[in-house]
Parts: C-alpha cells; sequence; structure tokens
C-alpha cells in the first residue's frame, strides 16, 4: 500500500485540480443537502474515497491519467456504495473515523502511528452502523466536510478545527430540517 494512503496531508495535498473541484461541489451537496438526496447520501462514500484513491494512487501520472482513474474510481466507489447500502454506513464510518483520527495524529507532536488511522476507521465502521436511525444525518455533514477540506487543501494544523466546525454547521442544519 502506498504511504499516501496513510497520511491524510499528502493525500489533500496531492490531489489534482479536478478532483478538488469534485470534491468542494460534493462537500457542499453534503453539507447543505445530504440528507435529503438520499442518493447523494448513499454514493457519496464511495464517490469520496475513490476520488481520494484516484489522487493518491495517480499522484505522479499525467493529468489525463489522473482524470480517468478519478472518474472512474469515483463511479465505481458511487456505484458499489449506493448498491451496497449497509457496506456504504461501514465505509462512511470506516473513512470518518480514520479520517478523524489521522487529522488528529497529524497535529500531535510527536506524529501518531499510521495505524492508528486504521483503528479509528475499524471503530467508525462498527459503531456508525449501529446509529443507522440517524446515521445519514451525522454522516453526510462530516462526509461533506472531510471533502471541502480535501478540497481547500488547508494546512495541516487546519484540518481538524475545520472539519469539526463544517460538520457541525452542516449537522445543524440538517437536524433544524
Amino acid at each position: 500500500m502506498p504511504p499516501a494512503l496513510l497520511n491524510w496531508t499528502t493525500l489533500v495535498a496531492n490531489a489534482p485540480l479536478p478532483h478538488r473541484l469534485a470534491l468542494g461541489v460534493l462537500g457542499a451537496a453534503l453539507l447543505l443537502r445530504g440528507a435529503h438526496l438520499v442518493w447523494l447520501s448513499l454514493a457519496a462514500p464511495g464517490v469520496l474515497a475513490g476520488l481520494l484513491l484516484a489522487s493518491a494512487l495517480t499522484s505522479s501520472a499525467s493529468l489525463v491519467v489522473q482524470l480517468a482513474a478519478g472518474v472512474a474510481l469515483a463511479g465505481l466507489g458511487g456505484w458499489l456504495a449506493h448498491r451496497l447500502e449497509k457496506l456504504a454506513l461501514r465505509v462512511a464510518g470506516a473513512l470518518a473515523g480514520g479520517v478523524i483520527v489521522a487529522a488528529i495524529g497529524d497535529i500531535q507532536a510527536p506524529p501518531w502511528p499510521a495505524w492508528f488511522g486504521l483503528v479509528g476507521a475499524l471503530l467508525g465502521a462498527m459503531i456508525l452502523p449501529r446509529l443507522a436511525g440517524l446515521a445519514v444525518k451525522i454522516t453526510t455533514p462530516i462526509l461533506g466536510a472531510i471533502a471541502i477540506v480535501a478540497a481547500t487543501a488547508p494546512p495541516p494544523s487546519w484540518h481538524l478545527p475545520a472539519i469539526t466546525v463544517l460538520a457541525g454547521v452542516g449537522a445543524l442544519r440538517q437536524l433544524a430540517n
């Protein structure tokens, strides 16, 4: 597994501009209307994971290869997530848990080992499906915040605060509706 897959900062920094734009649009849609757009809520974890995976795997390739890989992996991830709803909840939980733990680890001195992100991913994957009633209203703002942070690529010390504030605002907006 390439080291970029375990390092949130490297993943965000290596995402090409078209992937960042797609992540920004996806993030805004999830923050503002995620719980009301069921199809987007179901496909979002796969699309987000596919775009980030394509960015990590093709960071040294040409722009055409990056775009093709991004479209292919985002499409495949979205289709799989939509078709496998229960798995989508686990993927969303794993993504949210892993990214949050990895973001906390990036600002620690000394940084946490990369496997802490995997522990966060496992915990997220186990906990989130048990909260199915609120899962969509909880995960869409978190995934939207992650997508926006990935799109904007702020300094590593801003990742966790930005994800927290954006997810909180998105959750309040969605829970109010």
